[in-house]
């Protein structure tokens, strides 16, 4: 939790379209991808489901680009 940034760094994420997070994640995880993907908006797909995770307020509100989240 809260080390996403190590696994996956964030020149990682300026190529993905569909990514799927597994585990256990946290909002600091999920304000890292956010923050990430909306600066390139290339992410179409975003999977929580495995993650047990909540999303937070707005989290992804300025990501043009994301037209699914799938949610635990």
């Amino acid at each position: 939790m809260g080390g996403l940034e190590k696994v996956l760094p964030k020149e990682e994420l300026r190529a993905i379209t569909h990514l799927k997070l597994v585990g256990n994640i946290n909002n600091l995880d999920l304000q890292y991808v956010s923050a990430a993907v909306t600066e390139w908006n290339v992410l179409q797909v975003l999977d929580l489901k495995e993650t047990g995770v909540s999303i937070i307020n707005n989290c992804f509100c300025k990501n043009e680009s994301l037209e699914e989240v799938r949610l635990p």
